[in-house]
């Protein structure tokens, strides 16, 4: 349901944020009462409160989701490297309050797998070890064999 999009960020249904009192759950089943119907809210067994995503939890799932990507490549003998700033970047681009990590994937599609592909369709590869850098903000491409490329 979208219960709660209206409300203030600092009291949007379901989520907490650090300034909020530890136990929450009365205040938001005030506002579910306000959206819901009494015969639905017999049915839920389990109020869960969730917190919103940080910028250290967004690294977290962009390394996650980097790792997956660098294994892809690795099994065409490609191996890729990228350090904590590239990380950094792709949760500040990918990862925000309201929507989550939900964005992350098509800010890795767009800065990341887009550029490893005009290059890996330049020519072979194999056996190459490919660095991403973080220049300028953007990422970038430094490889044992290549100058810098840019998206």
């Amino acid at each position: 349901s979208n219960a709660g999009v209206s409300f203030d960020m600092e009291k949007r249904l379901g989520f907490v944020s650090a300034g909020q009192p530890s136990d929450p759950g009365k205040a938001i089943m005030a506002q579910v009462r306000q959206v819901f119907r009494p015969e639905f809210l017999g049915r839920i067994d389990e109020l869960i409160v969730m917190h919103g995503l940080t910028q250290n939890d967004g690294e977290r799932i962009a390394s996650m989701m980097m790792g997956k990507l660098a294994a892809r490549l690795g099994s065409q003998g490609i191996m890729l490297e990228y350090d904590d700033e590239v990380l950094r970047y792709l949760a500040e681009k990918g990862v925000d309050s309201m929507s989550g990590a939900r964005q992350l994937r098509r800010v890795i599609a767009k800065s990341v797998e887009d550029l490893l592909s005009d290059y890996l369709l330049d020519g072979s590869h194999a056996g190459e070890r490919i660095v991403l850098e973080l220049q300028e903000d953007q990422i970038r491409i430094a490889s044992e064999q290549e100058e810098l490329m840019t998206v």
